[in-house]
């Protein structure tokens, strides 16, 4: 196995169900978590010091798992901050900028409550917050544990509530609120990133600026080891050797009717 995405695949460690059961994607997804429910039901509330009270040995026996076999972890927190949000924030998520980049249909979908992670969180808003505290714990032991970490955020899909571009900077404050440097965030996303391609493909030309690599480089305003949000502020983007003015990539992902 080349990587285990994400975070959140862990969380099944900790659950005790069905994995057979042939139902269709979202019965699966409401039966896991009422299985969840029942047999954590009491845990639900706690912080991440009550967790690792509860959950240590099972952490602690995953993680020696990971580090056996050297798999690295790709990160993926927004998608839980982001389901929390939705349930729990629902104004603050509704004022995002960038949700004009979502699918067409999506957010007549949130607002009439029919959204994907409104529906299999229905009668169990309050499970969201605990599944989110459980990844945040595991991000932190991981990261102690020495397990490669990789920046990202199943923002492919454009189902999740998460816009690429955007997500990529959330994850970033994600990591640093959660114990990580800046230049331990950014390199989630750089060099780590590149080891695994590396390993998987053979060629790992990126993630780190040096002589035969390509020219994948941004540049920005501020340093980034200060705050890592100041990546958000950039003067343009190279790519593949080519230049692109910060004018330019606004027009690029201007939205025209």
């Amino acid at each position: 196995m080349d990587e285990i995405a994400h975070i959140e695949e862990l969380d099944f460690e900790f659950l005790d169900f069905d994995g057979t059961k042939k139902v269709d994607r979202i019965e699966l997804f409401r039966y896991i978590i009422d299985t969840a429910i029942r047999q954590h039901k009491k845990l639900i509330g706690l912080d991440i010091e009550g967790l690792e009270e509860r959950y240590g040995k099972t952490i602690s026996a995953t993680i020696d798992k990971l580090r056996n076999v050297n798999i690295p972890i790709c990160t993926t927190l927004i998608v839980s901050e982001g389901i929390v949000e939705k349930l729990h924030e629902t104004e603050a998520f509704l004022k995002r900028s960038e949700n004009k980049y979502f699918p067409e249909g999506y957010m007549d979908a949130f607002r009439q409550g029919k959204e994907k992670h409104q529906v299999i969180f229905k009668g169990f808003e309050d499970f969201a917050i605990f599944k989110y505290t459980l990844e945040r714990l595991l991000l932190l032991k991981l990261k102690k544990a020495g397990i490669r970490l990789l920046l990202s955020t199943d923002a492919g899909t454009g189902g999740m509530g998460i816009v690429p571009g955007f997500s990529i900077h959330d994850e970033l404050q994600i990591l640093t609120e959660n114990g990580f440097t800046s230049y331990e965030a950014i390199a989630t996303g750089t060099v780590n990133a590149s080891r695994t391609i590396e390993k998987m493909t053979g060629e790992g030309d990126f993630g780190t600026i040096e002589v035969g690599n390509r020219a994948d480089l941004i540049l920005v305003n501020r340093n980034p080891l200060e705050d890592v949000s100041n990546i958000r502020d950039l003067r343009g983007v190279m790519a593949a050797g080519r230049w692109y003015e910060r004018a330019e990539l606004e027009s690029m992902i201007a939205i025209t009717k």
